[in-house]
């Protein structure tokens, strides 16, 4: 019976026990794979709005050394400069960039994302010394309610974005483009990925929302990525997991880094809604998920020889 790792260091403890598993790690490549914590951003914000009270700026630093000494993510999204009028809850972004920045070292520090909306709040986070941003490419209507865009002005949104980011930053900043809701239509995700791939982003992040991507499709849209244009490891993945279909997303990430798909959103934040109450609330992926996945990988790649 495997006993899955709970956090980084015991993760290495045990892929360095087997000298077969230490092989498959580094020949299959999964040195390079890394999470991108979310915990600070889509983690509270999946939360009732009760819970979410719970989440002042003083719990938030604290959070953040727990990830990063536990769990070493290359990077780390937190907060957002979009509609704080409405999420109080991220009114003290300015304050975390500042502490996260200046307050606090272990180990390499993650790269700091913070999720925009339009070229202002680009240019405010610049001042404040934050140089990686995340935007958000929706198709479902409520993702767009959440950022004031329509759908329809959603791409030419990031396109004025991105070139006035260009134009304004003579280092080029590292921007990661979600592109939400990937199970509604493949053939449509298709389509938006390779036009999102000529923005040239940094990351591009296929998101599944709501829990209810299928092996299939998930199959049908990476195959369907123009690989001429970008390379997998530019893809990240962004997965919520439906309690009931565990083993599927299980299959998913294993497909993804077959593909050679390095970096998974993850966050150490459970959710505070039941899903039996709430279906359509589903968990982010967190990290006794992650770690899992990564090692049922790895014991998949060894019972292959």
């Amino acid at each position: 019976m495997v006993i899955y790792a709970k956090c980084y260091s015991s993760f290495l403890d045990f892929i360095k026990s087997d000298k077969l598993l230490l092989n498959r790690y580094i020949l299959k490549n999964i040195t390079k794979v890394g999470c991108f914590d979310i915990s600070l951003r889509d983690g509270i914000q999946s939360l009732s709005s009760i819970d979410q009270k719970y989440y002042v700026s003083s719990i938030k630093k604290e959070l953040y050394k727990n990830i990063i000494i536990n769990h070493n993510p290359s990077s780390i999204e937190f907060g957002s400069t979009i509609n704080n009028n409405k999420s109080s809850i991220f009114s003290d972004t300015p304050e975390l960039i500042h502490f996260f920045q200046n307050n606090f070292n272990y180990r390499k520090k993650p790269e700091i994302y913070v999720l925009i909306s339009n070229f202002n709040q680009y240019k405010e986070l610049i001042n404040s010394g934050i140089n990686h941003i995340s935007l958000s490419y929706s198709f479902n209507s409520v993702q767009c309610n959440n950022t004031n865009i329509l759908f329809e002005d959603n791409y030419i949104d990031l396109v004025n974005i991105i070139d006035s980011i260009n134009k304004f930053n003579k280092t080029k900043s590292s921007i990661k483009i979600y592109i939400s809701c990937i199970s509604k239509c493949p053939v449509q995700i298709i389509t938006t990925i390779n036009k999102i791939i000529t923005l040239k982003p940094n990351k591009i992040c296929l998101s599944d929302n709501y829990g209810i991507i299928t092996l299939a499709d998930f199959k049908t849209i990476l195959n369907g990525i123009d690989i001429n244009k970008i390379k997998y490891p530019q893809l990240t993945l962004h997965l919520h997991i439906n309690p009931n279909k565990e083993d599927e997303a299980e299959q998913i990430v294993h497909t993804a880094l077959d593909y050679g798909i390095y970096e998974f959103d993850v966050s150490i934040i459970p959710s505070s809604h039941s899903f039996i109450d709430s279906p359509k609330i589903v968990p982010i992926m967190n990290y006794n998920q992650y770690y899992k996945f990564l090692t049922t990988y790895l014991l998949k790649q060894n019972n292959k020889k």
